[in-house]
């Protein structure tokens, strides 16, 4: 079927085996949105932003095979734009120390993480702890806005089971946030109140 919507596992697999760009490009168009928050959370800098974005879907393109569960495509770009994102941050830090000019100085110290971005940062931490049957419905409901049975179709499992997977993910993300003094509630409210930058632009070289 033409108009049919493909999952992500669907997707990753056909540009996998036989090089569809197409589906590459369906891949990256719909996880964009997720991938560039996540960078804004590290990141103050539009062209660090655009550096990780860029970075994140060039890891999918040279290591998308490394994926082992495919339905996972989400939160394991969660994970690489946080590492690059960390990588980006150490990098300018020892620009930073290794320049006395009072001008990357100044600029540098814009780069200080809020407190609502060091929370949503404790956030992805301790998603990446989870196991990954919660990393996905949590990614895909929370994160993305996918509704229960949005997600079920892309896990190929039943509402009911997103349903719990979604209570049993919350639950444990609550506790770990708890002892770190952060509200689960609330760091939800912070990433949902932030504002997706429209009209980005993917490089040609990535597709």
């Amino acid at each position: 079927m033409p108009n049919e919507i493909k999952t992500d596992a669907d997707l990753l697999t056909a540009f996998l085996e036989v090089q569809d760009r197409g589906a590459l490009t369906q891949l990256i168009e719909r996880h964009s949105g997720l991938v560039w928050r996540v960078a804004r959370q590290y990141l103050r800098r539009p062209e660090d932003v655009e550096d990780v974005f860029q970075n994140t879907f060039r890891t999918l393109v040279e290591n998308g095979s490394q994926i082992r569960r495919r339905t996972s495509v989400a939160a394991w770009l969660v994970q690489v734009t946080r590492n690059e994102a960390l990588r980006q941050l150490r990098e300018s830090n020892c620009l930073s120390a290794d320049n006395n000019s009072p001008q990357l100085e100044t600029t540098m110290s814009n780069d200080t993480p809020t407190e609502q971005q060091q929370e949503l940062s404790a956030l992805f931490e301790e998603l990446e702890m989870l196991p990954a049957k919660y990393q996905e419905s949590v990614v895909l409901c929370y994160l993305e806005g996918r509704t229960q049975d949005e997600a079920a179709a892309e896990l190929g499992l039943t509402p009911a089971s997103v349903k719990a997977r979604l209570a049993r993910g919350r639950k444990l993300l609550k506790r770990r946030l708890l002892k770190r003094g952060i509200g689960f509630a609330a760091v939800l409210a912070a990433w949902e109140a932030g504002t997706a930058s429209a009209g980005m632009v993917v490089s040609s070289q990535l597709v």
